[in-house]
């Protein structure tokens, strides 16, 4: 039985603040970059800035990167993805499992 996946914000506040930082609430997101050819074999139309999508991706990890610090990183290709719109809020079966759950 596959168990549900939870969706963690991976928003990160900037260490130091700065003038796009003014009130020190706003965020940073990891981000991803696509071309014409990979959103059109996405069926990826246009959208406008700041509308939020569902994606659904298998990724294969690239590279590990661990400090004596304690810091680290991951870098991880996405080797298949599946885009939709967000559902109404409230429907985490939606969210999860699509319509047809």
């Amino acid at each position: 039985m596959e168990q549900a996946m939870k969706m963690t914000d991976l928003g990160q506040k900037w260490d130091e603040p700065s003038v796009v930082t003014e009130g020190g609430d706003e965020k940073y997101y990891p981000t991803m970059y696509l071309g014409k050819k990979q959103m059109k074999a996405a069926g990826l139309g246009s959208r406008e800035v700041g509308s939020e999508m569902l994606m659904t991706a298998k990724v294969r990890v690239r590279s590990i990167s661990d400090s004596v610090s304690g810091g680290g990183s991951m870098d991880l290709e996405i080797v298949e993805a599946a885009f939709g719109d967000v559902p109404a809020k409230g429907d985490t079966v939606t969210i999860l499992y699509g319509k047809e759950a």
